[in-house]
């Protein structure tokens, strides 16, 4: 029996953990039920609803709210500016302070993809930062990776033009960068990555904040200030206030060409043939949120962790009989898990209901020559795992991670089948209610 006080005190602690992906506008806020129906009751006939389905509504609300490799080198490839400086318009996107982690940042560069793009500019290839799980602090230098170890400009090239940031500098530093933002927060962040981040790393130069363009509380006059102007930079484009023509087929253009390095591809093209023996599999993202609690890293609460421990043992119980009833129904053999290395216990007690022999993992995969040369680089693993699982024939994503999110979004675009692990039949409705906060 889980302990209940545990139990309440997990489900008040995620939903203060929630409050980053909770905006206030117009007196509304993000919640399941603008997710779609996330916490019906599933019968044994009850038809599973998908998660591309919950996930696109929350790239609709969020934006109506807040309107083969060579010789085996895993270095980033270079790219130079496909937009033409004599008439080339730029948006450069700007990760305010610890917006979050990599994939936070990715679906930020979504929304600045699509802004570029509806207003006719180049998006700057901005970096992004590793941040989170094993990496704390601000983003800086020793955690920043170049958008070309990470996706593939080439390929976005083929959508809109694309510029560095050192073409940004060369014909922006000598005239004005005018910035707009529908969320600028506390003016000091702002500050610290113009003044710390562009400044003293990239080099560039950007107006104060008392000079950034809040669309909702400016004149449309400075608006087309900001429109006109050649030289633009988007503030925390995770929030975004516009309604886009034809959102669901830009958001669609967007997944489709922000594809990973062609490095990851090649490496995860190498690996098809050895997981699950080539044949089709499960994909499954699994974590347990003990690092956020603190459990694993900070000061741990020793006691209150037993007990957190307990609750989410029994929750891994219960999700791998049902993820192997799910496997059954539809004929599927064998899975590939993705999990942070704290959450590693699902794989026990899936073991106990899958043969083991087909439960594949990043222990497994490093075993691969190449694989194991970036085992220790949580930035590109991740990004291989997640290509792991965007190629499988179903994917389970855990309910609130971006990492989840980004994934099924990819597979969404790609005709492929994604749910959130809770939707499967067979989990207890009070296992449920946590695993859609994982």
């Amino acid at each position: 029996m889980l302990n209940l006080r545990v139990y309440f005190a997990l489900i008040i602690l995620v939903s203060l953990s929630m409050l980053s992906f909770v905006f206030v506008g117009n007196d509304t806020k993000f919640s399941e039920q603008t997710l779609g129906k996330i916490a019906r009751k599933d019968s044994e006939s009850a038809v599973l609803s998908p998660f591309h389905a919950q996930t696109s509504r929350m790239t609709e609300f969020l934006q109506s709210l807040q309107r083969k490799l060579g010789n085996g080198d895993l270095k980033p490839l270079k790219f130079k500016s496909t937009a033409d400086s004599s008439s080339a318009r730029y948006l450069l996107p700007i990760f305010k302070r610890s917006m979050g982690g990599s994939n936070c940042q990715y679906n930020a560069f979504k929304n600045a993809i699509k802004l570029a793009y509806e207003t006719k500019r180049a998006v700057v290839l901005t970096p992004f930062f590793l941040h989170g799980g094993y990496v704390t602090g601000q983003y800086n230098l020793d955690n920043m990776r170049d958008f070309n170890e990470t996706f593939n400009a080439k390929r976005l090239d083929k959508l809109l033009p694309v510029a560095t940031l050192d073409k940004f500098k060369e014909v922006c530093n000598h005239g004005e960068t005018k910035v707009v933002t529908w969320d600028i927060g506390p003016p000091g962040h702002y500050e610290e990555t113009r003044k710390t981040r562009f400044g003293e790393y990239y080099g560039i130069n950007l107006p104060p904040a008392a000079e950034v363009v809040d669309p909702t509380r400016t004149t449309s006059e400075e608006v087309n200030v900001f429109d006109q102007s050649p030289c633009a930079a988007f503030y925390n484009p995770r929030v975004i206030n516009i309604e886009f023509e034809n959102e669901a087929k830009l958001s669609r253009d967007v997944d489709l060409h922000l594809v990973r390095t062609p490095n990851v591809l090649a490496l995860a093209d190498e690996l098809s043939e050895y997981i699950c023996d080539g044949e089709p599999y499960l994909a499954l993202h699994w974590r347990n949120r003990s690092a956020e609690k603190p459990c694993v890293f900070g000061s741990k609460q020793e006691s209150y962790c037993q007990q957190l421990q307990a609750v989410m043992s029994e929750l891994a119980k219960d999700a791998s009989v049902a993820i192997r009833r799910f496997m059954d129904q539809r004929n599927i053999q064998c899975m590939y898990v993705a999990y942070p290395s704290w959450s590693k216990e699902i794989i026990d007690h899936l073991g106990r209901n899958i043969d083991r022999k087909k439960i594949y993992t990043a222990d497994n995969i490093t075993s691969n020559v190449r694989a194991s040369q970036i085992k220790d680089d949580f930035y590109l693993f991740s990004l291989l795992e997640q290509e792991i699982c965007s190629r499988s024939e179903v994917f389970l994503g855990a309910g609130l991670s971006l990492w989840s999110q980004f994934v099924a979004e990819e597979r969404l675009a790609n005709d492929k089948e994604s749910y959130y692990t809770h939707q499967i039949m067979g989990i207890s409705d009070q296992n449920k209610t946590v695993l859609k906060l994982m």
